[in-house]
């Protein structure tokens, strides 16, 4: 908070200096790259995920044919051998409660790259996301899939293909539903170990935990996806 707002205070200064003759052009774009970089500090990647349903049974007419996740936070962390990939996004609305968006998705890799870029084989224990709408709930566990992952200077990239299962809240009836969808997306991830450390466990509460096994081998795992019978949609 103190970065953004020392931030925003050089922006205003560089805005009052704009009309005067002393400051030169080349001053202007440096004091203008400082306030950007300040604005950045602390912040996380970014993360674009899609929800493509598979249903080839029926297609209802007002039935979305892709549905796109908000743009969310990303982070990363080594956690021994293992690479540990973090997503949030958080926003309020006007609305209130009813326009509140939250989603919250981890994905666990085992084994580090060797080089500097890296495929994995995603299994049932990969990944666990978790997306709120106003009173609509969603979660979603991988079965399948691939991530492929590649150093950037300071950041983490990838890109994500995978089969999901994914089920609704209701007060009624708890969780239900167990429709395969295909996810995909891309993600731009920075190191924070306890962000990271921290959306992992808020990703695997209600009823999502990961088993003890290795993670991202694509190797037949008890866990077979997210838990009907419990009815705490969380966060």
């Amino acid at each position: 908070m103190q970065a953004v707002c020392t931030a925003v205070s050089v922006m205003t200064g560089v805005a009052t200096g704009l009309a005067s003759p002393s400051l030169s052009g080349r001053r202007i774009g440096a004091l203008l790259l400082f306030s950007i970089g300040l604005t950045c500090a602390g912040c996380g990647g970014s993360a674009r995920l899609t929800l493509v349903p598979t249903n080839q049974a029926r297609l209802a007419r007002n039935e979305p044919l892709v549905v796109e996740l908000p743009t969310a936070q990303c982070w990363y962390a080594i956690d021994g051998d293992r690479v540990v990939i973090a997503m949030e996004h958080e926003s309020t609305s006007l609305r209130g409660e009813y326009g509140r968006k939250i989603l919250v998705a981890s994905i666990v890799l085992e084994g580090l790259p060797a080089d500097r870029s890296r495929d994995y084989r995603l299994n049932r224990n990969s990944l666990r996301g978790r997306f709120r709408q106003g009173p609509k709930h969603t979660r979603f566990a991988s079965l399948s899939g691939i991530v492929a992952i590649w150093q950037e200077d300071a950041q983490l990239r990838g890109r994500i293909r995978a089969l999901v299962k994914q089920q609704r809240f209701s007060v009624l009836l708890g969780w239900t539903g167990n429709r395969k969808t295909l996810l995909v997306g891309d993600f731009v991830a920075r190191h924070d170990p306890q962000r990271t450390a921290d959306l992992v466990s808020r990703s695997e509460s209600g009823g999502m935990q990961r088993n003890s096994a290795p993670a991202g081998h694509g190797q037949p795992r008890a866990v077979t996806g997210p838990n009907p019978s419990t009815a705490n949609p969380g966060k």
